[in-house]
């Protein structure tokens, strides 16, 4: 939820559609990079994204989609997972940095 906003926020914050976003992000591009060469700071998007997060999700709490205390601990954890998110760092729920998944299988 907070993650797909956040995609939706920095698309239009870079000036380029969703699906453009996720084709650079997919060819191995981050969020910063694609910044980068439109001339954005990484700085300026983090502040810009951070803003847009919490206003949505002061929303969600105040539509009852989220619980107070909820959006008290995505907020609390919204700049690490900004940033996480513009660096290209796998995000888990409420900004953990996680690791990749391990694929490879154990024989018995």
């Amino acid at each position: 939820m907070l993650e797909q906003e956040m995609m939706t926020q920095a698309a239009k914050d870079l000036g380029i559609s969703v699906s453009a976003l996720q084709a650079d992000l997919k060819s191995g591009k981050t969020v910063a990079s694609v910044a980068a060469a439109r001339k954005i700071s990484e700085a300026k998007l983090i502040a810009e994204l951070e803003t847009e997060m919490k206003d949505y999700i002061k929303t969600e709490e105040t539509t009852g989609k989220i619980s107070s205390t909820m959006a008290s601990r995505m907020e609390s954890n919204l700049p690490t997972m900004v940033k996480n998110f513009v660096e290209g760092k796998r995000m888990m729920p409420f900004g953990h940095p996680g690791t990749k998944p391990n694929t490879t299988k154990k024989t018995s």
